[in-house]
Formats: structure tokens, sequence, C-alpha cells
């Protein structure tokens, strides 16, 4: 039992006891539990505070911990979980959070606070020990100290103090001769200029400074860089030349009309890095293999979070926090750069509303979101053009409405694509000939029949998918999701995993020459 002592009274004090309420959430079980011992162990082997008989005990190796806080609980993991459709390692929880674990959502429901009347010690009993050891302390050490206090009152007499009095004429004598140094002054100046001189030959040397961060970058590169079924330095295909091979991507602005082509594969996501954390394995995968590749992302991302002061600066990047469009105007840049790693052709920017979503008040309904981006038929209606325009083989985006994402806004868009595809193959039913939506390889439970792509196998010239997805995922410097979380577990999983809408191709997806 956790108390926190609150109040005082003359007779009683006032203790809070604590009492911490979890929802525990799975298709076959819905229940309440109570705690009132901490910490709150919950996904470990042996240790755990609750029993969840349906966690697949494969993966009951690396769980979370809840303990309390001054006004909420506090969650912290040393592997991240998904908290409202967020990956997270530590959170301030706030009631209403859901924390993915499988098919579980665990919900915390927040703190029922008791008081409870305890009462006070006499303080008499408390006054009688106190006077007797005062007693006790004048009986024992004043019949010491008396025959000293002559020689105390000697002590205080010896040291002559008038002599003290005498400083203020020597500080007097140094301030007469530093009047008298006063007219060497003008000669300082030339000292300042030969104090100066050495800064100024050390000037040049601070660009190195500015460098330092990407120094740093790389030996996050070397260290969080995933291994590969090849060491990175066996690539017989130099880094920097495998990338500057790709041609510019192609950006398409908001409310433009691109030049349409023919394309193989269309991409479709709500923020930038979405891409690259859910699809990047297959966009490297199939640009590896000569497939023409577009790109759509509905917003620009300026509600995110950056992470300075925890990520380089110079640049693009500002020695202050980015919000708002500045941020949004770094993240375009980012997936333009990811994208182009990836070897994505066209990038298309819809440029719609991004919602902050730090905490579970902010969520949204998504028939809401989709108001705010202009409607349900204007973003049909716009999608649309696209798909006829570039006449994709297979369309692959987020899932629509699922327990197994939670984020409104990616809801939104899986929703506004499903249905836009909805409505083509009404109207013109050949066009259309694949759709699969990503699975989150940690919420791969949701989706029995989903189909994994090895990303990790060398496909050209020993470069593996997952290593540029990797370089992709590192270009989102503002983004600890992406460029240290995503990275971080993405090393869990050889595979990127989809579940297929329809598939009417000649060969499975499994057998396609991605």
């Amino acid at each position: 039992m956790i108390s926190i002592e609150k109040e005082k009274s003359d007779n009683t004090n006032e203790m809070d006891s604590l009492t911490l309420k979890l929802q525990i959430k799975h298709p076959k079980e819905n229940r309440i539990e109570k705690f009132t011992k901490f910490p709150i162990n919950i996904g470990y082997n042996d240790k755990d505070s609750i029993e969840l008989q349906y966690l697949n005990p494969e993966y009951k190796k690396n769980g979370f911990t809840i303990i309390p806080g001054k006004n909420n609980a506090k969650y912290k993991s040393v592997n991240p979980f998904l908290i409202n459709g967020v990956l997270r390692r530590k959170k301030q929880l706030v009631p209403g959070d859901r924390i993915a674990l499988q098919q579980y959502r665990i919900i915390y429901l927040g703190y029922n606070k008791k008081k409870t009347a305890v009462k006070k010690e006499s303080k008499g009993f408390r006054f009688e020990i106190i006077f007797v050891i005062l007693l006790c302390f004048l009986f024992i050490f004043l019949p010491k100290k008396r025959p000293e206090q002559p020689e105390h009152s000697e002590q205080l007499e010896h040291p002559e103090q008038p002599e003290q009095l005498e400083q203020p004429e020597q500080s007097e004598q140094l301030e007469q001769l530093e009047q008298l140094e006063q007219p060497e002054q003008p000669e300082q100046p030339e000292q300042l200029e030969q104090l100066e001189q050495p800064e100024q030959l050390e000037q040049p040397e601070q660009p190195e400074q500015l460098e330092q961060p990407e120094q740093q970058e790389q030996m996050e590169e070397n260290i969080n860089i995933i291994p590969t079924t090849i060491k990175e330095t066996e690539i017989s295909l130099p880094l920097s030349l495998a990338i500057t091979e790709q041609p510019e991507i192609e950006i398409v602005l908001p409310g433009n009309i691109p030049n349409f082509y023919k394309a193989d594969m269309l991409f479709i996501h709500a923020h930038p890095d979405d891409e690259t954390l859910d699809f990047g394995g297959l966009i490297a995968k199939a640009s590896i293999a000569g497939k023409r590749i577009v790109v759509i992302i509905f917003t620009d991302g300026e509600a995110g979070q950056d992470r300075f002061p925890n990520r380089i600066t110079g640049g693009n990047y500002p020695p202050y926090k980015l919000a708002g469009t500045e941020l949004s105007n770094v993240r375009i840049e980012e997936s333009k750069q990811a994208l182009t790693i990836l070897g994505a052709e066209t990038y298309i920017r819809f440029g719609l509303k991004n919602h902050p979503y730090t905490a579970i008040l902010q969520e949204q309904n998504i028939t809401g979101i989709i108001n705010v981006w202009g409607g349900e038929e204007y973003l049909i209606n716009t999608l649309t053009t696209l798909i006829e325009g570039y006449k994709p083989d297979i369309i692959i985006s987020h899932d629509g409405p699922s327990d197994a994402h939670e984020h409104f806004e990616h809801r939104a868009a899986g929703y506004i694509t499903g249905k836009t595809i909805e409505r083509i193959e009404h109207t013109t039913p050949d066009l259309i000939k694949a759709y699969i939506v990503s699975v989150d390889p940690m919420q791969k439970s949701f989706y029995p029949d989903a189909i994994g792509i090895d990303v990790t196998a060398p496909v050209e010239n020993g470069l593996t998918p997952r290593y540029l997805q990797n370089l992709a995922l590192f270009e989102y410097n503002s983004q600890i999701d992406a460029s240290v979380i995503g990275i971080e577990v993405l090393s869990n999983f050889s595979k990127e995993y989809y579940n297929i809408v329809f598939w009417d191709m000649n060969k499975t997806l499994k057998q396609y020459p991605f």
C-alpha cells in the first residue's frame, strides 16, 4: 500500500490511500483491475502483476511498468510500446491512455484516492523525553565548560583586531598605485588586439564544430543500422553511388495536377515518415526491381514533435525547437530525401491539416478529421483523379478503422483510400488489380492471414531493402519515432506484413516480382 501524508490536524493525520485502476481489454475478455501495490509489471514472464491468459508466451519477455506519480501514473519500458498508436518508452499517463500489448489494450483509468484518519501520537510523552535529555546534557557538559570560559575570553581578546582595521589603508594604497598606473591605460587596446588575434585565427575552425552533429549521426548509423544477412562493409556498390544514382524525385504541390505516367505501385499514408516506417522495405524492394512508384502523403506533419535538442543543428535544422510551418518544411525535405533513397519517382503532397496527438484527450473522430480535410466527397474525388491518371496496378495504404491501428489520422487516410477504391471498382472494375494494407508487425495477431515480405535478403549489388529503409529513416532527424525508435523496433522483424483486401494478379503476392 502506498500512502502519502497530506494534511495534519491536532489529533489526526489525513493519509491518501492510492488505488490505481486499469481496464484490461481483449476480444475475449474485458475487465477492470485495481492495484494498491506498486510497481505494476505487465507483459513479463514471471513477475507480472496481472494474468493475461491470451498473451502469446513467445513475446512475453519485454513488458512495461506502471508506477505512481504526483498526479497520475508513469509508464516506463525498455522496448517501446504503442500508446494511443504512438511508440513510446515512457509517458506521463492520463486517464484514457491505451497501451497496446498484442491484442490486449491496457487502458489507464486513473487513481482512486481515499483519505483515512490516522491517530497522531501524543506530544506529551515526546516532551518528557526531550526534557530528560536536556537535563542530562546540562548536568554532564556544563560543569566542564565553566573553567574554560576565561581561556575563551583571553582567546577572544588575543587577536589584534585593530590591525585588521588597517586593511582599508592597504586598499587605499592599492588604489593609489592603480591611479598611478592609469596613464598606461591607452596601451590596453593594443593588448586587447593582441589577445583577439589568436581568436581570429581560431575562427576558421568553427565550421568544424558544425560538422560534429553529422559525425555523431554517422556514428549513430554505424551503431543502430540493423544487421542484414551480409555486413555493410561487404556491399560491392559504394553507398554514396547507390544513393546518387537515384534520379531526383518529383514533388507535386497541394492542388496541382501532376504529369501522369503509368505507375506500377501507389503508396498512400497520413504523415511524413509513415511511408518509410510502414512501406519502406517494400518501396525499396520494388524500386530495385524497376517498378515505377508514386507516394501520396495526406499531411505535412506540422503538429509533430521536434527532437531538439537531441538532433543535429545546422543547414535546415536551427538550434531551437521547431513547430508549425517551420517543422512541416523540414519534414517535407526529410520525406523528399527519404523517398529518394527508397527509389520513389513521385511524391504528392495533399497538404491537409495535421492535428496534434500527444495525449488521449486529443484523439478525434475520423468523421471530424475528414470534414476538416474538405469532406469525404472532395477527398474521394481528388484521390480518384490521381488513381485514374497514374493507373497503378497495386495500391498500398494504411488500414481504415481497426483495433490494430489507433492514430485517428492514419484511420482517416485508410478509410478514404478504401472508399475511393470501392467507388472505382464499381465504375472501372479493371483499373486496379490489387489493394493491400500494411500491418504493424507488433499487431500482426489482428491479421492472421497477413503475408510477410522479406526485406532483409540482398536484392542487388549486396544491398538489402531493410538497409535502404534504415538509411531513409535516418533522414528524419526531427522525428524520434522514425530515426531512433522505428529503426530499433524494425530490427526485431525480417519481414514487412501486408493484408490482402483483393488481389487479381496472375502471380501471388509472394510470387510478385518486386
